[in-house]
């Protein structure tokens, strides 16, 4: 289709259409370089263990029953869908106490459920997976950076806040590197994220006319203003995430 709509555009010799890639994918690929395996192993092992078997997988919603617990299962994950990680990820964090119990009770022991260090860094991914989960913007990729120059010069966090502070940042590198395509046209996507505040000198020439007539409309003004707008978009952009999932 971009070919298409680009072959369009040349053959009416006007303005070259922007191409960008997918945002989830990208988001996806920044993902990769927090991999945390001693996490994501025991995570995946423990619930395998427990859903792969059928008998298993009911005696396991059956104690958190008996036990009275706030969830009914954990959640199955998969490589595919890179979105379940931070899910899977929140529900394995908040059940780690019973998912501990319920594999002592069957002979499965798995000591790294009693690790401090461990379960900072399956904190650490909750936080990380879970941020993946929000939609990317340029401020969201600047937070991450800002929280690594934190850690980085917070004293007395030593070296496990050095390793959390080098994992932000590189993935903050990774965010510079895989969206460079968008910060260049960062300018451009402003002027529909808030057309009413944008610049009209900063706008291009085709758009300045239109950007004027638009701003100076005090009735679309108020109305890009209320606050019920805002919640819808917030709205459509969890629809969509959803839709994605």
């Amino acid at each position: 289709m971009v070919a298409l709509v680009q072959r369009k555009l040349e053959e009416e010799n006007v303005e070259e259409a922007i191409a960008l890639h997918c945002i989830i994918h990208q988001q996806a690929l920044c993902s990769k370089c927090q991999r945390f395996d001693n996490v994501m192993s025991v995570v995946v092992k423990c619930i395998n263990h427990i859903r792969s078997r059928g008998l298993k997988h009911r005696q396991f919603r059956a104690f958190l029953d008996e036990i009275e617990s706030e969830y009914e299962d954990v959640l199955y994950f998969t490589e595919v869908r890179w979105l379940s990680r931070g899910n899977v990820l929140t529900r394995f964090f908040e059940l780690k106490a019973e998912v501990k119990a319920f594999m002592e009770k069957d002979g499965m022991a798995v000591p790294v459920l009693s690790d401090p260090k461990w379960l900072m860094d399956l904190a650490f991914l909750v936080d990380i997976t879970q941020e993946l989960n929000v939609e990317v913007t340029r401020t969201r990729t600047r937070s991450y950076k800002a929280r690594g120059s934190l850690m980085q010069g917070t004293h007395g966090c030593g070296h496990i806040g050095e390793k959390y502070a080098d994992a932000i940042m590189k993935l903050q590198e990774e965010f510079d590197r895989r969206f460079a395509d968008f910060k260049t046209h960062r300018a451009t996507f402003q002027i529909f994220a808030d057309p009413f505040s944008f610049e009209v000198q900063d706008a291009p020439p085709v758009l300045q006319m239109e950007l004027i007539d638009l701003q100076c409309n005090s009735k679309l003004k108020a109305k890009f203003r209320e606050p019920n707008v805002s919640q819808l978009c917030e709205r459509k952009r969890c629809q969509v995430s959803g839709s994605k999932e």
